[in-house]
């Protein structure tokens, strides 16, 4: 999705229709939004020369 060469930024709706999902009530979308903005941080750093993708620590 982040891929499209349109260039669009990827909402939750559009993560969830790209998944075939609809949302039920939308309780999710403030989780779906700080994934998207985690990938797109992650992606960020990993374009960078000499930096590879980090590892994150399993919450416990």
């Amino acid at each position: 999705m982040r891929a499209d060469p349109n260039g669009k930024v990827p909402t939750p709706g559009a993560v969830f229709r790209h998944l075939g999902c609809r949302p039920r009530c939308g309780g999710c979308f403030p989780a779906v939004i700080d994934i998207i903005h985690e990938k797109s941080s992650e992606e960020t750093e990993a374009s960078k020369p000499g930096t590879g993708p980090r590892k994150r620590a399993v919450g416990r």
